[in-house]
């Protein structure tokens, strides 16, 4: 399935999936593009899956519109090797008021995601976006101009378990075509956590010394968080970034602090810079 093109359709009501595509074995899903699509009332509007050495690389996805999907709006999943990597990227895209996630990625086994997206909405669902890394799995995802917004329960939770690792970069870049710069706000939870337990590495980076700010405002228990457990570690910067209005939440772990903490057992968090953070919340920050 090579050079595939899924283009302006309207796709609603169907109970399992909108558009599934799934690589197993050793096939070959390369430069495939989701483009101009609309989807309705799907469980999940999009989902892809890479099993196997499956090669799924240079997948498109642009412009479409997601609502109300019973489940997620976006729904990858990765299994198997390491090589070859599976390769998304998104660009000015609406997934919104899903039931369960507007994003949902999970890797497993040593599958690697690449996971590219400037200019997209995940909005006014059950959740924004939500991580999930077993076994030595790998995802790194970068997300600029991108707005997790009005959710329910959280904008942004990361979970990496096992092995794996995470690299993560969240910003607003200075884009000629973005009308809109990151926010993760108003949410009902979390407005962005990273919990890492056993022995994972999850570098982080949040805004950029160029360009607009990242926004977090106004969401509940933390609005950015790290909980490490294990033998994690982590590598943390953040700069050029408002965090305020959080309040707190039924989470006993957190008290509605604008940035918290939270490390246990022998993890750690072997560099944590910030730089040009404003905060104003409910809680206290712990760090």
């Amino acid at each position: 399935m090579v050079n595939s093109r899924i283009v302006n359709n309207q796709i609603d009501g169907f109970t399992d999936n909108g558009i599934l595509v799934t690589g197993s074995d050793v096939s070959v899903i390369r430069d495939l593009q989701i483009t101009d699509n609309t989807f309705n009332g799907n469980g999940n509007s999009i989902h892809l899956i890479r099993n196997d050495s499956a090669d799924f690389r240079l997948t498109s996805i642009l412009r479409n519109t997601s609502n109300s999907a019973t489940n997620n709006g976006l729904y990858i999943e990765a299994f198997g090797t390491a090589a070859p990597s599976m390769d998304i990227r998104l660009t000015d895209n609406s997934f919104l008021r899903s039931g369960n996630s507007n994003l949902l990625i999970e890797t497993h086994d040593s599958a690697v995601v690449n996971f590219f997206g400037p200019r997209d909405h995940f909005d006014m669902g059950s959740a924004g976006l939500t991580s999930v890394l077993n076994d030595f799995s790998i995802q790194n995802l970068v997300f600029e101009n991108t707005t997790f917004d009005n959710n329910t329960g959280h904008g942004q939770l990361i979970t990496l378990n096992d092995f794996a690792t995470l690299t993560y970069t969240y910003t607003s870049p200075r884009d000629t075509a973005a009308t809109f710069s990151s926010s993760t706000s108003g949410n009902g939870s979390y407005g962005r956590l990273v919990r890492g337990n056993d022995a994972i590495t999850y570098p982080v980076a949040i805004g950029s010394n160029g360009g607009p700010g990242v926004v977090f405002n106004g969401n509940t228990d933390v609005g950015i968080g790290f909980d490490g457990s294990g033998a994690s570690i982590g590598f943390v910067d953040i700069f050029n970034t408002s965090v305020s209005g959080t309040q707190n939440g039924a989470d006993p772990n957190f008290n509605g602090d604008g940035l918290a903490v939270r490390l246990r057992d022998s993890a750690r968090i072997n560099r944590f810079n910030i730089g040009q953070i404003s905060h104003v919340n409910a809680g206290a920050d712990h760090i």
